[in-house]
């Protein structure tokens, strides 16, 4: 999907907003859409997208703009005195309609600005926290493996990445992701079989999608990975 289309299907989400907003301001929208809006210049760069609102001739330009696949984020409210459609447009179709008759009389966001709001938004929300819940490793057969499991507090993201970094005490150094783990439907951490490395971990960190990340964490020995010293007396290898 083009950036394009998921900004034109934003924009028709932010109409629907609107449309769901109160009942006054429903009201209070309607009685100023019947008022005709005045003309206005809409200036755009080659190649710029911008999200426009026109009046159109009649309502037999709307249906022609909607059968020509243009891009409508919405129809709002019209009078007999105008019909009116939000369009997202570039410089040569912005030119096209309004050599067809329509009028923009509305720039309601260009596509840089949706981007940056949408930059901000996230910015808001603010990175999620995370931490280990476990971070251990073994020799098994003379190979080495790091087991790790995290959780994070953006518990209701089901498109959280979280990747999990390791050092070795020779300075080598590698990554994997985790995978998220729900019990009945409720999340619980996110985690990843064992994983072979070419010596005994230092250091691991792990960070998210988010922009979530935890400090650097030394990774303990597996507990019970060495073997209590045999009893006095203690008997083997015999059927």
């Amino acid at each position: 999907m083009s950036s394009r289309v998921r900004w034109a299907a934003t924009a028709a989400v932010l109409s629907l907003a609107v449309a769901l907003a109160p009942q006054a301001a429903r009201a209070s929208a309607k009685s100023q859409s019947a008022q005709p809006q005045s003309a206005i210049t809409v200036n755009l760069s080659p190649g710029e997208h911008a999200l426009v609102r026109f009046r159109l001739p009649d309502k037999n330009a709307l249906d022609r703009l909607t059968a020509s696949g243009a891009d409508l984020a919405a129809v709002p409210h019209h009078s007999p005195d105008q019909v009116l459609a939000d369009v997202v447009v570039d410089d040569s179709e912005l030119a096209a309609m309004i050599k067809n008759g329509a009028t923009p009389v509305q720039l309601i966001e260009r596509q840089s600005q949706a981007a940056a709001r949408a930059n901000a938004s996230k910015l808001a929300v603010g990175s999620d926290t995370l931490q280990f819940l476990q971070d251990y490793w073994w020799t098994s057969n003379g190979k080495t493996f790091l087991q790790t499991q995290v959780a994070t507090t953006a518990t209701d993201d089901p498109d959280v990445q979280i990747t999990v970094t390791w050092k070795t005490a020779d300075g080598a150094t590698g990554s994997y992701q985790l995978v998220r783990f729900e019990d009945d439907g409720e999340y619980q951490y996110h985690w990843q079989v064992p994983q072979p490395l070419p010596g005994k971990p230092v250091q691991v960190t792990a960070t998210s999608s988010l922009g979530g990340a935890t400090r650097a964490m030394t990774p303990s020995a597996w507990p019970g990975a060495t073997p209590p010293a045999q009893p006095a007396g203690y008997q083997k290898d015999f059927v």
